[in-house]
């Protein structure tokens, strides 16, 4: 897509340490800002295709992770408290 919010399934791999390759866009640019090789800005097939080349040499050593703010606890923590403000 051209445009994203948060995609489950980048964040899903992310808390598996998989590495996702994707566009530069929208809730993905700030999720995967630790990792500017895993973002890519020419979205053509062309661009893919060099970001893939470039992204292999180090796929196998490359260790990627979910920030705290993304996980599933930090969630429920930040909604609880929203509702608590919110009811007040």
């Amino acid at each position: 897509s051209d445009h994203e919010g948060t995609p489950m399934v980048v964040l899903e791999a992310l808390a598996l340490g998989t590495p996702v390759l994707a566009h530069n866009v929208g809730g993905l640019k700030e999720i995967l800002h630790q990792y500017p090789q895993l973002l890519v800005d020419d979205h053509s097939v062309s661009g893919y295709a060099e970001a893939i080349t470039k992204l292999l040499p180090d796929i196998g050593r490359m260790k990627v992770s979910l920030e705290n703010r993304y996980r599933a606890s930090q969630n429920a923590e930040s909604t609880l408290a929203l509702y608590h403000k919110l009811t007040r």
